[in-house]
């Protein structure tokens, strides 16, 4: 099966670049061809991952997020959360489990050099499961 763009604006999908670049303020374009889960782990100290993970939503595709603080937490007032409350050393098994369990297909960060991420990024490796940095 071939991939198709998916063009969002506000919860209006469709495949077609002509239509949603017409649209005024489309919001994102994302190439996949089919439905993806994302998650989510710590971003920017904005609403930016919980906006994408909104338009994503409402194009269909399922949404993660792991907080880890309550600033991640403040920064991600919707659905699909979970707190991360386990030491350090349980992260990996407990990612593990979770990436298996929620069929993540994609996840993205806000730097790659945090420890966390760093286990995120090659459990995900090793699962061929998108990253997406944000720098």
């Amino acid at each position: 099966m071939g991939r198709a763009s998916l063009f969002c604006n506000a919860g209006n999908c469709d495949t077609s670049k002509q239509k949603a670049s017409r649209r005024k303020g489309w919001a994102m374009a994302v190439s996949f061809g089919a439905k993806r889960s994302f998650l989510f782990l710590q971003g920017l100290s904005s609403p930016l991952f919980f906006r994408l993970g909104r338009e994503f939503s409402r194009c269909g595709h399922s949404v993660h997020r792991v907080n880890f603080t309550g600033g991640d937490r403040l920064f991600w007032p919707g659905p699909g959360a979970i707190d991360f409350r386990g030491r350090f050393v349980d992260w990996r098994g407990f990612l593990s489990s979770y990436l298996r369990t929620a069929g993540i297909t994609d996840i993205l960060l806000f730097g790659d050099c945090r420890p966390y991420h760093r286990i995120a990024i090659d459990l995900a490796r090793s699962k061929n499961i998108a990253v997406h940095v944000f720098e």
